[in-house]
């Protein structure tokens, strides 16, 4: 019995990262040249948070090829259905030629994007093409291994305490069968 369960939950743990796959990113780096600028967008598949997807966009000296650190990076998304969402790209210290945007309203379909730069070189508006939102898909092999580690668990713990329960049995058994022969030995 507990050699099935071991074996099912290896089986699961094998197949688990064949059947459930997060959100990919189908969509690959968009380069253009605007103005001094020289812009590159991508998707960043790393957020796996449902309806929330993040873009980075790299912004460099068109000439120079030097990172553009202060500048604002606002991402426009356009929906034929929704309505419009824009994100405030913004960038650290140690990589001042990436700009990071979080859309928290992100739907599964296709997406007009536009870029809009203002800096020290300055304004310009890139528009980039269209990007499909990832489709959100169930996890209902994620939610069976739980369930099967939760089954593992819980039968562990009844064997465990079968086990004991045994050897409490078989103590109190023991003690029973040495209790009258030691009495009877003691009158003697």
């Amino acid at each position: 019995m507990i050699s099935a369960v071991f074996t099912l939950a290896m089986l699961l743990g094998v197949l688990a990262p064949h059947i459930v796959l997060a959100q990919e990113s189908g969509s690959q780096p968009f380069t253009t040249t605007a103005g001094a600028y020289e812009i590159t967008v991508w998707e960043d598949p790393s957020n796996l948070a449902a309806g929330q997807m993040s873009f980075v966009v790299r912004v460099l000296n068109a000439t120079t090829r030097e990172p553009v650190p202060h500048a604002s990076v606002v991402i426009r998304f356009d929906h034929k259905v929704l309505s419009k969402v824009a994100a405030t790209a913004s960038n650290t210290p140690d990589s001042p030629e990436y700009y990071k945007a979080l859309v928290n309203e992100y739907a599964p379909d296709f997406w007009d994007i536009s870029v809009e730069v203002t800096g020290s070189l300055g304004k310009v508006l890139v528009y980039v093409p269209s990007v499909e939102g990832p489709v959100l898909r169930s996890a209902p092999a994620g939610s069976l291994v739980f369930v099967v580690v939760s089954l593992v668990i819980v039968l562990a713990a009844w064997y465990m305490w079968r086990i004991m329960r045994g050897i409490e049995r078989r103590r109190e058994t023991n003690q029973a069968d040495e209790g009258p022969d030691e009495e009877a030995a003691s009158e003697d």
